[in-house]
């Protein structure tokens, strides 16, 4: 078990309450006015991500068996940080947006440049090592403050997926921010997609869970004029931002302490979706297999399916094979939310019927229409525990 340290004084208070810094990770310490303590002590096993210490200090952690990683921000010209120790929000990833301007969502943002990075190192026929290794160590500083922000809450979470191309002003999109408030106000952590569509809706309700139920009334009159996400990409967020202006104290955030939290986890795979505007927390990720076993892991209560095409299907049966061997220990409740969707239009529940056959795994599929009918269903059904395979 590696402990992480944020200062200095941190790292030398370790040293001095266990004699060691074996398993201790550093990241990103100015270390250049502590030459004296990093030469007097054992650096076995110690990690250091993108620190500053002087030549002397590096080569005597080198030698006593530290690892020292650079600072690949600057030697690769990153256009993000590989050694988090944080979540995105929406204000960090959509710095320089300017909704006035076509094109800016890309051009101009942070979440932008990386997706414009993203892209072209992928295009390349031979990508280079340490781009690579950079993705990885960004991915896996995603997956720690993830870790510690759900560890951080409530112990209930429950996964809401769903289509990217849920219209704002749908009855969908309305049904699926109802769900959204109705979980979060039982005290659940909602976890998302990220992305817009349903994803975006289940944010939202968890958003205004605190409000007045009109709140949500309000916000989706201001968004049903929006144009579909991937029309006008900027009029589509300044649709979103005069929500945030209307019922947020801080109107380019909804991380302002009013609203309820929720999580999305989003991915730079699929860059060309606008960022989800009403998540408190977004861990984004490069690689969009770490991003979907997240999503199905992570929902210990369970995990609703709103209409959705190949991404939610694809997630529905990441979840059943989860649930079919017991790989994580639980196998929790699959609520095909719309009934006639998963019925006739994508009839995925036919498929997960014959495949749970009479395992424990088929008591936990249902379908259901009605927001109380999930949440009464949830509350009922929670995660049956089994052995891990």
């Amino acid at each position: 078990m590696y402990v992480a340290v944020e200062t200095s004084a941190e790292l030398k208070a370790h040293w001095s309450t266990h004699g060691s810094l074996r398993h201790v990770v550093a990241k990103g310490l100015d270390l250049r006015d502590e030459t004296a303590f990093l030469l007097s002590v054992d650096a076995n096993c110690a990690v250091f991500l993108g620190c500053r210490m002087e030549g002397e200090a590096f080569y005597h952690v080198v030698d006593t068996g530290g690892v020292v990683f650079p600072r690949l921000i600057e030697l690769l010209g990153l256009p993000f940080v590989a050694y988090r120790d944080s979540l995105y929000s929406l204000p960090e990833l959509m710095e320089g947006l300017d909704v006035e301007k076509p094109g800016s969502l890309f051009e101009d943002t942070v979440d932008g440049r990386i997706f414009r990075w993203f892209r072209k190192r992928r295009a390349e026929a031979q990508p280079g090592v340490l781009e690579a290794l950079a993705e990885r160590l960004h991915d896996h500083a995603i997956d720690d403050a993830a870790r510690e922000f759900l560890a951080s809450g409530p112990p209930d979470i429950v996964g809401i997926m769903g289509g990217h191309a849920v219209h704002r002003a749908s009855a969908v999109y309305a049904e699926v921010a109802r769900l959204g408030r109705a979980l979060a106000r039982k005290g659940w952590r909602v976890v998302t997609g990220g992305g817009p569509g349903a994803m975006e809706a289940a944010n939202l309700g968890a958003w205004l869970s605190p409000l007045a139920d009109d709140a949500l009334d309000r916000a989706l009159e201001i968004l049903a004029p929006s144009p579909a996400f991937d029309g006008d990409h900027e009029r589509y967020m300044a649709y979103g931002y005069r929500v945030l202006e209307k019922l947020s104290l801080d109107p380019r955030s909804p991380a302002d302490g009013r609203g309820g939290e929720s999580l999305a986890i989003p991915t730079w795979y699929y860059g060309h979706e606008p960022a989800n505007q009403f998540a408190t927390h977004i861990a984004k990720y490069f690689a969009n297999s770490l991003r979907e076993g997240g999503l199905v892991t992570v929902a210990t209560r369970g995990l609703v399916f709103a209409p959705g095409h190949a991404g939610t299907v694809q997630e529905i049966f990441m979840d059943a094979t989860q649930n079919y061997y017991g790989t994580e220990g639980l196998i929790s409740p699959m609520v095909l939310f719309d009934s006639a969707y998963w019925r006739e239009t994508l009839p995925a529940e036919n498929l997960l019927a014959k495949l749970a056959g009479d395992s424990r795994m088929a008591s936990m599929i249902v379908l259901l229409d009605d927001v109380d009918e999930v949440v009464s269903y949830l509350e009922s059904n929670p995660a049956i525990r089994v052995p891990v395979q």
